[in-house]
């Protein structure tokens, strides 16, 4: 999945994924790539939290599920991803992955 958050709207987002392997699904992982530009738009650096990346002191994000999903090989997990500012810190995220129809 990729999401283009300048794109995003305020509601949440809607995610799909494809379960390659079948079986428990407990939850989704996340991670980002920051990519900095030159004045003229090209890509000089890009930080990359992705697990596939050189480790650095960043880190990939888990969202569990509240119940997991049994899956079969190739089954399309579907939800809702919400994004709000804590009222209390709001320097602080509240979350929410919710699997199944959008």
């Amino acid at each position: 999945m990729h999401f283009l958050l300048l794109d995003s709207k305020i509601a949440g987002l809607v995610f799909f994924s494809v379960d390659r392997r079948g079986g428990k699904v407990d939850g989704l992982t996340s991670w980002f790539d920051c990519d900095f530009t030159d004045r003229q738009g090209s890509v000089q650096n890009t930080l990359s939290t992705s697990p596939m990346s050189r480790l650095t002191h960043w880190r990939q994000t888990v969202f569990p599920f509240k119940v997991p999903l049994l899956c079969e090989q190739h089954d399309v997990i579907q939800g809702c991803i919400t994004v709000r500012k804590t009222p209390a810190h709001p320097r602080h995220l509240d979350i929410t992955c919710i699997p199944g129809p959008p």
